[in-house]
């Protein structure tokens, strides 16, 4: 597969292949193609279920994939990866004490990071996430696989 839509209606399109292509200037790894894969098992999506956690009714994994993986496996369930404006505000704030209790408290988990939408820059080949152990954001490589929010 190249998109979601190589897929079924249960399926994302995980990449497990990458090339090297000029991105705006930068080369990059970008995804070459992937593998339609169910959204069951350690793929099927979660959703904080908590009415008094902050980030009700947010669909994650905790599945670790590329960036681009992590945009597809969204948009298979309907809607995108989480943007750092939206996180700031469901977690009641842009800080790293407001983000790490709400990530840790809706996700139940205390370590690892998730994925964000927000590009590093436009001619970057790396994205931000979020360190679920701090709350600060990140940057790393679109490569890298890592858990990841949708919104």
């Amino acid at each position: 597969c190249v998109t979601n839509a190589d897929c079924g209606k249960t399926e994302f399109c995980l990449f497990t292949s990458y090339t090297s292509a000029t991105d705006a200037g930068t080369t990059c790894s970008v995804p070459k193609n992937g593998v339609c894969t169910a959204l069951t098992g350690s793929y099927a999506p979660q959703v904080v279920e908590n009415t008094e956690e902050p980030l009700y009714g947010v669909t994650y994994s905790d599945a670790a994939m590329n960036w681009w993986s992590a945009s597809n496996w969204c948009q298979a369930n309907g809607s995108s990866l989480m943007t750092r404006a939206t996180l700031n505000t469901l977690s009641g704030g842009d800080s790293n004490d407001a983000r790490e209790t709400a990530l840790q408290g809706g996700l139940g988990m205390k370590y690892g990071h998730v994925w964000l939408e927000d590009a590093y820059r436009s001619t970057s080949c790396s994205a931000r996430g979020v360190a679920l152990d701090g709350g600060y954001v990140t940057i790393t490589d679109r490569y890298n696989g890592i858990s990841l929010l949708c919104r």
